[in-house]
């Protein structure tokens, strides 16, 4: 459920969530499972004193997916799925004082995740997954409106990454023209850039017989490549209904190897010398992981490889256009190679009592003390035999 926020021309409330919790994302703060957030809720006035009940901020997650019809019934009917909802109060009236009397209140607040994987922050046409904090200045005593403000804070579930042990190699070929994909993994991060190896070369069948001294100069030559299209396609679908689901190209390099200043190597593959080119695409930083864990949502990947050339026959005037289509799933990850997610993380749908929760104090019993530059720690004299 989205709050609106509310005017008020005398009160302001708003929320700010401290940057030395969690990483950032587009100066972003980003949160996981077992994430410890602190934030501040500000309460500022144009005049004092101003009259009220009780301050209070909320917490809750939740998911919905978009009701689908085709014209005749509903192919995916409205679906609404709470994760967890909680409030604490910052400040209340007591029986001898109902009154804010300073022009600036500060209320600060702290809230750990549960080792749980939910979905992640997600809005998109068929689904969207929230995680809205919202802090409320209740005046229902003084027969005043509310004042209300609210924020989203951006989620991501652990997804784990790793390399393959062996290099894959898709292969396609059209029109003569052969080509080659080398990727060491199937699995990324947002901010990664996938290194790829395109290998071009042309099929010995292809060329005519009844000329053997363009036969020669072909084999000899490696093949001319155009243009490599990198495409990164992300598919949203629901669960329930296979037929609706979303396709659009999130991230996209064209690459012209004829260019001035391109570089490819001379290689020997099964057609002849061949040209290697390497080439990467990067990857945005705001990708939404790879899901199949939801009841509700599929996300899924797709790499597409788009190699185009040109071709003339052994007739000067007969010139045509060769392309090799290759596509490779991937998967986009949140936790880079090596990193494991922890044991004891549960899936969100499974029955649990875990809940996100309010702390009083974080306290740090085993860490280091600040460093004093003009204070030695004391020592105890050790007699060494």
């Amino acid at each position: 459920m989205t709050i609106s926020p509310s005017v008020d021309p005398i009160v302001k409330i708003s929320i700010e969530l401290l940057p030395e919790f969690g990483f950032t994302v587009q100066d972003e703060p980003v949160y996981g499972p077992g994430s410890v957030f602190q934030g501040i809720v500000h309460l500022r006035m144009k005049e004092t004193p101003v009259a009220a009940d009780r301050i209070v901020i909320a917490f809750r997650g939740a998911e919905h997916a978009t009701a689908v019809h085709d014209g005749i019934k509903f192919l995916v009917p409205l679906l609404k799925n709470p994760f967890f909802g909680m409030q604490q109060t910052l400040w209340q009236r007591t029986r001898d004082d109902c009154l804010l009397t300073e022009d600036h209140y500060q209320f600060p607040f702290t809230i750990q995740m549960p080792m749980i994987q939910f979905p992640p922050s997600m809005e998109h046409t068929l689904y969207q997954c929230r995680f809205d904090l919202s802090a409320k200045l209740i005046r229902t005593t003084f027969t005043l409106p509310t004042v209300v403000t609210q924020r989203s804070i951006t989620y991501i579930p652990f997804i784990e990454t790793s390399l393959l042990k062996q290099p894959i190699i898709e292969e396609g070929s059209d029109g003569g023209l052969y080509a080659s994909a080398r990727l060491h993994s199937l699995a990324y991060v947002p901010g990664d850039s996938i290194p790829i190896t395109i290998t071009a070369s042309r099929s010995n069948q292809s060329i005519s017989s009844n000329n053997k001294m363009s036969n020669k100069r072909k084999e000899d030559q490696p093949a001319e490549v155009n243009s490599i299209l990198l495409e990164l396609c992300e598919t949203v679908g629901l669960v329930q209904s296979k037929a609706v689901s979303v396709t659009r190209v999130v991230a996209s390099h064209l690459y012209k190897p004829n260019a001035k200043g391109y570089k490819y190597s001379l290689v020997n593959t099964q057609n002849g010398s061949g040209a290697e080119y390497q080439v990467a695409l990067p990857l945005p930083v705001d990708l939404t992981p790879s899901i199949n864990y939801s009841k509700i949502v599929k996300v899924s990947y797709t790499l597409r490889i788009k190699i185009k050339s040109n071709h003339s026959a052994f007739l000067l005037s007969s010139i045509w256009n060769s392309v090799v289509d290759m596509e490779l799933p991937l998967k986009i990850g949140t936790l880079g190679y090596g990193i494991r997610a922890s044991q004891d993380l549960q899936v969100y749908y499974v029955k649990t009592e875990d809940s996100p929760r309010f702390l009083r104090s974080l306290e740090y019993e085993e860490s280091l003390p600040l460093y004093d530059s003009g204070k030695l720690p004391a020592y105890d004299p050790v007699l060494i035999k």
